[in-house]
């Protein structure tokens, strides 16, 4: 808290903390203020998410994608991206010019990739801690139909981690998938004071396990990082299949985080090695110097910059690799 005179008398202002975690990192922030000033007032936000947690040899990098961009009209912007971005990465065989510029040139969206070195197992032992003392809270607190939903799905999660096996691979997982949502809508509400935040997953296991509890696990997570500082609680919304039908109706939002997602997870950072052509032809072109793609990395638990990916020049040309098979 600080004073300020005005007219003669003193007055106390009280300033709102804005310190988030996504704030401590440098690169990222520097990254992120030049694409945020083409959206001086943006307040409404999309983050599309897709994961890619193989186990496949052949893929050296477990990564998870999320892809924001300000919430416009979601049928035009969808199909905008479908204009481009004909079909998901493991659809294709190559990227065509059109596509890798559309990712390397669109300004609209940023992309906070997490690339996975380790799961930290302590995750789920966290989780088994807070559990009993959600429940309570719902259990004395105002009964509705909300209510009693979320004890549903809490009650399911903690018979399921009450089993003698279960996988805490994928418990472990789902729980980091909620803690970097929770990041990420605490640094806009916080930080950009964000009014509306559409969540878009990919379906799968993340988002299908024990009913979505995932999104119970990732509002928890924003609101107690958020801890009541903004004076007002802004809905962390989640976009689903339709009940009856099963449609999902977002699939060309998840495309944009799903083909970054599929380059980064073909991609052996370490080594500048991708595992095919289009992969290696995405990455060199449209990923490589791209300052609206930042990684991150989780590691033991922790949280830290991930690799600063630079171009060797600023040539606009697109280049192709040449994979040719060796003869024995």
């Amino acid at each position: 808290m600080r004073s300020r005179k005005r007219y003669g008398k003193t007055s106390k202002i009280k300033y709102m903390n804005t310190k988030t975690i996504l704030s401590k990192f440098p690169k990222f922030i520097e990254d992120w203020k030049k694409y945020k000033k083409k959206f001086p007032r943006v307040r409404e936000w999309y983050i599309a998410s897709d994961y890619c947690f193989n186990k496949d040899s052949e893929k050296p990098t477990k990564v998870m994608t999320f892809t924001l961009c300000p919430a416009v009209n979601l049928e035009w912007l969808q199909d905008q991206i479908s204009r481009f971005l004909k079909s998901d990465v493991k659809n294709r065989k190559n990227f065509s010019d059109v596509e890798i510029q559309f990712i390397r040139d669109n300004g609209y969206f940023f992309s906070i990739v997490i690339i996975i070195k380790n799961v930290d197992l302590s995750l789920v032992d966290k989780l088994k801690q807070t559990l009993d003392s959600w429940i309570q809270q719902l259990e004395q607190g105002e009964k509705n139909r909300n209510s009693a939903e979320r004890l549903k799905r809490f009650y399911k999660l903690k018979q399921y981690l009450n089993q003698k096996s279960y996988s805490a691979d994928l418990v472990s997982k789902i729980t980091l998938v909620a803690c970097i949502v929770g990041m990420i809508a605490e640094f806009l509400v916080v930080k950009h004071g964000a009014q509306k935040l559409l969540w878009i997953s990919d379906r799968g296991k993340v988002i299908d396990f024990k009913e979505g509890i995932v999104i119970e696990l990732a509002n928890i997570n924003y609101h107690n990082l958020v801890n009541g500082r903004t004076g007002q609680k802004v809905l962390l919304g989640v976009a689903k299949e339709d009940s009856v039908t099963k449609r999902f109706d977002f699939d060309p939002m998840i495309r944009y985080p799903d083909i970054i997602s599929g380059v980064f997870s073909s991609t052996d950072l370490d080594k500048n090695i991708s595992t095919g052509q289009k992969h290696f032809d995405m990455f060199v072109n449209a990923i490589a110097g791209n300052r609206r793609i930042h990684s991150l990395i989780w590691n033991d638990g922790n949280l830290q910059e991930g690799y600063r990916i630079d171009k060797l020049n600023d040539e606009k040309g697109i280049i192709r690799a040449a994979f040719i098979k060796q003869e024995p």
